[in-house]
């Protein structure tokens, strides 16, 4: 990829096809080309899915992909989980159900043409193409010709999802993409919502105690199924306190062996589009990755510290007795270690 700020040359310009480009120049009305169903290069059908609870690092550890010249990924989230829990539209209405859950349509990205991105959601809607996988397939395609600083050989792209049903939204990820590739984030939940309360504060919006039982029972629920798959060795598993506390590079090289692409240094800095930026959701507005070392309770308000107390020993009792048991945070991250050394 093109260093940050740097313009495409002409070979893969805006207006010029590159060389993943698969549709040869030809002359061709306007009218032609919306209707005319675009073929796609071969890496659309690569996709790769970082997943993990809400405020786990899932925005972080996509930052941390973006950059190298075989990896694209996406810059917002593709909403999965909505795809994942309602049946799909008729034909007549899945290119518009699918880009009402965009946010990738009136968002602003460094190094990206937003004017392009919309014009060519245009044309896919008027192509009338229904399938997830293939809207999915020409979305991050629209994309990448509408980046200005991008991969220069990609072979894959990448997505994120938070929260939701883990179970769902794996089964729906790998109907679509058989042979991709998942990497798994895991962090002690109660770090989790201790980082929800305070980015929630930060924002001016006060939670109710209902709102706060959500927020404890969530990344239990993620983390307890994330458990379920420690024996998959489909995927790879990572953990928020090893990307910041100290042993990044060793990860992302671990990453990078599973994906089967270089590792390079620019995947140890949290890019869009080649530029640099701070993490959107990171509890600190610093760049690059921080260690952070808090306790759960820091920062925490009395009444805030008295419910996640109360919400969490319930939550615990009631998995107890539904026997749905969540294992001790330290020995989930020791089962990782573990497959580390068993190859997985």
């Amino acid at each position: 990829m093109h260093g940050a700020g740097e313009r495409v040359p002409s070979s893969v310009g805006l207006d010029d096809r590159g060389p993943q480009d698969v549709i040869p120049e030809r002359n061709e009305t306007t009218a032609d080309r919306a209707h005319e169903v675009e073929a796609l290069p071969d890496w659309t059908d690569s996709a790769v899915l970082v997943y993990g609870a809400r405020k786990s690092g899932t925005t972080m550890l996509a930052n941390l992909h973006d950059g190298g010249d075989e990896l694209l990924f996406f810059p917002s989230e593709i909403k999965l989980k909505q795809f994942a829990k309602r049946p799909w539209p008729d034909a007549s209405a899945a290119a518009d159900f699918f880009y009402s859950q965009s946010r990738q349509l009136g968002g602003q990205f460094p190094n990206f043409d937003s004017r392009r991105y919309a014009e060519r959601v245009e044309r896919v809607k008027a192509q009338g193409i229904s399938s997830l996988r293939d809207l999915l397939r020409h979305d991050v395609y629209a994309v990448y010709r509408s980046a200005t600083v991008r991969p220069e050989t990609p072979r894959m792209w990448g997505m994120k999802e938070v929260g939701g049903d883990t179970e769902k939204i794996l089964q729906l990820f790998r109907t679509l993409f058989a042979d991709g590739r998942i990497v798994m984030i895991v962090r002690d939940p109660g770090m989790v919502t201790r980082s929800v309360l305070l980015d929630r504060r930060r924002k001016g919006i006060r939670l109710g105690a209902r709102e706060i039982l959500f927020q404890v029972r969530s990344p239990m629920d993620v983390l307890y199924a994330q458990t379920q798959l420690l024996d998959d060795p489909a995927i790879h598993f990572t953990t928020y306190e090893w990307l910041t506390g100290g042993f990044l590079q060793h990860e992302m090289k671990a990453i990078c062996r599973y994906l089967g692409i270089a590792h390079t240094p620019v995947l140890e800095q949290t890019t869009i589009f080649g530029e640099p930026v701070v993490t959107r959701t990171a509890s600190q507005q610093v760049s690059g990755v921080f260690r952070n070392r808090p306790r759960r309770n820091d920062g925490l308000s009395p009444r805030e510290r008295l419910l996640v107390f109360l919400f969490s020993g319930w939550l615990r009792f009631r998995r107890l007795l539904a026997r749905r048991r969540l294992m001790p945070y330290a020995d989930i991250v020791r089962r990782i270690e573990t497959r580390r050394t068993a190859g997985c």
